[in-house]
Formats: structure tokens, sequence, C-alpha cells
């Protein structure tokens, strides 16, 4: 019996053949979950659908949880490069421009494959709703910021707490969307309503905001 438990016998892919293997074991998670949802995510179906036997799953993955971690580790990999090409693509283009495609990405990423998706990103965007921290949303909200300061110009840069709050915001209310009303993922009219929170959140100064607070306006 394989002994789930000893963590440091876990393998970590590094050739191209352990690669395979781990990309098998997602690639059929994901399977499963857009096929089945959650009734069949077992390690057995997993393993089943892979080709592998469950011993060899075992050595990658603990449990159900770990496979389902790591395809949200996956998926964060994947907005980060479609964030990444949007910032160099619209390194020179206009601000609205520049929001519209960030949103753009965004509301893609929600959209596509929406059941096994949805599941995985249920599970990753609970930091949402419960606070705690994640550390694959903190690295990309570094990145970002980094990459839209890097072509902004000085009077629409943010700092870390900006762009945390503005996307933050822009994720509860995709989050919400995907669960309670996933048919306007497909809506412009959404892309717009988002958009625009962008641009009125970006072109607010903040020293205005403050200075209206203090007058009591």
């Amino acid at each position: 019996m394989v002994n789930k438990n000893i963590d440091s016998e876990r393998r970590t892919p590094r050739q191209t053949r352990a690669m395979q293997t781990w990309d098998a074991i997602l690639d059929a998670a994901a399977q499963i979950l857009r096929t089945h949802g959650e009734a069949r995510f077992t390690t057995n179906h997993i393993a089943e659908r892979a080709g592998v036997s469950i011993g060899t799953l075992y050595q990658y993955f603990a449990d159900k949880d770990a496979i389902l971690n790591a395809l949200s580790d996956r998926e964060v990999g994947r907005l980060h490069g479609e964030l990444h090409a949007v910032a160099v693509k619209d390194s020179m283009a206009s601000l609205e421009s520049r929001a519209r495609h960030f949103v753009r990405a965004l509301i893609d990423f929600f959209a596509r494959r929406r059941r096994s998706r949805r599941i995985v990103l249920l599970k990753l965007l609970a930091v949402v709703s419960t606070g705690k921290p994640d550390a694959r949303f903190a690295g990309i909200l570094h990145d970002v910021t980094a990459m839209w300061n890097e072509s902004a110009p000085p009077d629409h840069r943010v700092d870390a707490l900006s762009m945390t709050v503005l996307s933050q915001a822009l994720l509860g209310v995709l989050r919400s969307t995907m669960i309670l009303q996933p048919e306007l993922l497909e809506s412009p009219a959404l892309e717009d309503r988002l958009v625009h929170l962008v641009l009125s959140y970006l072109c607010t100064p903040l020293g205005s905001f403050h200075r209206q607070a203090a007058q009591g306006v």
C-alpha cells in the first residue's frame, strides 16, 4: 500500500518523461472535472484516465487535493502568461486600450472551459471570500503592478496596494458572475462595465480623494 503521508518522497518532475507523466495526470484530472464534475474526481479514476498505476500517481501527488492544487497552479501560470502578453503588446497603447485588453484577458480566463475551470477557480479564489493569503495571486499582483507601471505615464502608475484593491474588485465580480450568472461572461456589456471600473479607479488621483474627504465632500 502506498504511504501517502511521506511528502519527502513525493517526486518533483524534472526529466522529460516525468514531466509527461505529471502533465498526463493533470490533463486526466481536468478531463474528469469537465466531463463528470467532482463526483468522479478520485485518484483511482484520475490514474485510470491518465493511463498510469495508482502507485505512480501517488509518487507525484499525495491525494486529489494535491492534484487540484497543481491544477490551480497551472491555471495561475496561464493567467500570468496571458496578462504578461497583454502588457507587452499594449506597451504603447492608450490607457483605455490597455485597460480593455487587461479586462478582456481576465474575462476570457474565466469563460473558457467553464465546468472544469469553475471547480479549479472556486478553490483558487476561495481567498476572495475567506481572506486567507495566497502566494500565487500575490505573485501575480506584484508582477502585474510592475508590468503596468513600466509602460504607464507617471500620473497613471499605481502602488501595490492600489493594484491589490483593483484586482480583488475585478476578481470578486468575476467570481460571483461565474457562480450566479455565467452567461454574462459572454456579454460585451460586462466588459464595458469593468473597463469603466478600471478607468474610474486609475483616473482618480488618490490625493484628490484625500482632499475631498478632508473637506467633507
